[in-house]
């Protein structure tokens, strides 16, 4: 019988009494056990080791570096916003930090990758044509000089090895650049999509060579007076002054509120519910002021309800007509998505069959989910509506409907105050005069602060003085009561 089978028929205590007598037998040939715990202590680091592998640290030097833009869409319900913030991580710039530092596309942050954004958009506002500018890693070697002609936007390469004397032909290395596309999209939330990317010049910057900036913000034009809506639009197309239709902050040191509009125009979206045809609102333009498009929105819902005359417009572009802006709500963030940046200067890569399929099946199965959702309140809206309206002779609710005043419209228009007899807030001399007011006295109180602490910490050194010329002279007062007094 084998040593392990002998081993395996053995009861617990015989395996403690064999392994005592073994150990007998080697103290007699001066062979030394170590102890038990010391074996178990080995045999677990021993197992640590194994499963924690150092990782060794990427080197970038190895890799080249060159500049490029993203095209990036993104869902902005969930987000606050594109900006990074300090107060929360949940916006779409530190997910896209977080998957270019997992992919090691940039070494450490945005700043030393030279970033830049065409625009920002607020909580909740969505993009389909977002466009960043970065400096990321390449597959080409670090000498490699990047051009961003049409020709060599295919990014492939050749590099030779001369180290030897045979023929370069036969050491050539064909090199494909990374797909920077397919590597953020692996990583990035299934809302944030990387759609494209292109070659850019060392002096590109999203923000200023940006062309042009398109907006589409959708509403529904149940009782909408449309065309009073496009005359509307017509009144701010030109350089205009938008004061009235902004948020104005004085602490940013925007002091222009002139911007220049291309096109601005009301359309049908899509065929959709003949009762609640969709509609969108699009305004390009040159660039665009903090909330400018959902202002421009409030005013332009109010001349659709006839709420205004859609001469409105004109008059609140007119300094003159209207010096100070009147107080209004502004519209929701949600139905506004930043459509599309143009450039001069990009010539987007493309992207292959796979990776265009493998985005649209991401985005398929939330429209599914949404399209599912719609037509579930669609079918309660439905059922809804076959209700009978017991103080009306027992009809049903679409028959009554109809024939029914909106109650909510009603009491809206009823308490509704037109817009030139509105209450009016600052102009922006005046918020500027109360801001600069408010941080000299900020810096007066500061000064103030200094210069006490300054006095306080001059007694106590001169107290300490005092007590080393004196030492045994004893303290009468507690140094509490000294300082307060």
């Amino acid at each position: 019988m084998s040593s392990r089978s002998l081993l395996k028929t053995l009861s617990r205590d015989g395996l403690v009494d064999r392994c005592l007598l073994l150990e007998q037998l080697l103290s007699q040939h001066n062979v030394s056990v170590p102890p038990a715990d010391a074996q178990t202590h080995n045999c677990n680091n021993t197992s640590n080791n194994k499963k924690q592998k150092k990782k060794r640290p990427f080197d970038f030097s190895k890799y080249g570096r060159r500049k490029i833009a993203l095209k990036v869409a993104y869902l902005g319900e969930r987000y606050h916003g594109l900006a990074m913030q300090s107060s929360t991580n949940e916006t779409v710039e530190a997910h896209l930090l977080t998957a270019l530092l997992k992919t090691k596309l940039i070494e450490k942050d945005f700043a030393s990758a030279e970033y830049s954004r065409s625009g920002r958009t607020d909580k909740g506002v969505s993009a389909f044509g977002q466009v960043v500018s970065l400096y990321v890693r390449s597959a080409f070697p670090p000498s490699t000089v990047f051009t961003t002609a049409p020709t060599t936007v295919s990014t492939t390469a050749t590099t030779e090895d001369n180290h030897s004397g045979n023929n370069s032909a036969k050491k050539a290395k064909v090199i494909t650049e990374l797909n920077y596309v397919k590597m953020l999209n692996g990583v990035l939330p299934t809302d944030i999509r990387v759609l494209d990317w292109a070659p850019v010049d060392d002096d590109f910057n999203a923000r200023f060579s940006c062309t042009a900036r398109h907006y589409k913000y959708f509403f529904f034009s149940e009782n909408m007076d449309i065309k009073a809506m496009e005359t509307a639009c017509s009144y701010i197309v030109g350089e205009h002054d938008f004061s009235n239709f902004c948020k104005i902050d004085v602490s940013n040191g925007m002091t222009l509120f002139r911007r220049t509009i291309y096109d601005a125009f009301v359309r049908p979206y899509k065929p959709t519910n003949a009762s609640l045809p969709l509609y969108e609102f699009n305004v390009r333009g040159r660039g665009f002021l903090w909330h400018q498009v959902r202002c421009l929105m409030a005013v332009l819902e109010l001349v659709g309800k006839g709420r205004e005359d859609p001469e409105i417009f004109r008059d609140l572009v007119d300094m003159e007509a209207f010096p100070c802006k009147p107080v209004y709500t502004m519209a929701s963030e949600r139905p506004l998505v930043l459509y599309n940046c143009e450039y001069d200067t990009l010539h987007w890569t493309g992207q292959t069959a796979t990776d265009i399929e493998t985005i649209e099946n991401t985005w398929m199965r939330s429209w599914k989910e949404n399209t599912t959702t719609n037509a579930l309140h669609d079918l309660f809206m439905d059922i809804l509506s076959d209700v009978s309206v017991s103080d009306h002779s027992g009809k049903v609710w679409k028959d009554v409907r109809s024939s029914l005043p909106s109650t909510m419209e009603e009491r809206e228009k009823r308490k509704y105050k037109p817009m030139r007899s509105r209450p009016v807030g600052e102009s922006f001399s005046q918020r500027l005069r109360r801001y600069e007011q408010k941080m000299k006295e900020k810096e007066q109180e500061e000064e103030n602060n200094q210069t006490t602490t300054t006095t306080t910490w001059e007694f106590l050194r001169r107290l300490r003085k005092l007590r080393q010329r004196w030492p045994g002279r004893r303290r009468t007062r507690p140094l509490r009561s000294i300082l307060v007094s």
